[in-house]
């Protein structure tokens, strides 16, 4: 059993690596990818995996880690593909330069 978990902990070691450098994975999603591998493969149940991926990632950063994470993510997309600028636009074109700056000036 002792090598069995050894040769699943490397090939989880790995999905990071590969999920990182060559599948051009975000580090979040990899790590993510990797520890459920593990856990699955290790014979947790699925509660008491939730439960552990909670506690250990929750203990350290707080129980948003995964909201903030997904939209950092998303945020990067969304900048990289262009379409922060289209929805820019959008607001500026349907509403009026000056009330798109007057609102940024002054958020409620």
């Amino acid at each position: 059993m002792d090598i069995y978990l050894l040769i699943i902990t490397v090939i989880a070691i790995g999905i990071v690596i590969l999920g990182v450098s060559w599948w051009k994975w975000h580090a979040y999603i990899s790590l993510s990818v990797a520890t459920l591998f593990l856990a699955i493969f290790a014979g947790m149940d699925w509660a008491k995996i939730t439960t552990s991926f909670e506690t250990g990632v929750g203990g350290v950063l707080g129980h948003l880690v995964g909201i903030l994470a997904l939209g950092t993510i998303l945020g990067k997309m969304m900048s990289t593909s262009g379409a922060g600028m289209q929805i820019a636009h959008f607001f500026v074109k349907n509403s009026g330069r000056n009330v798109c700056l007057g609102r940024c000036s002054f958020p409620d």
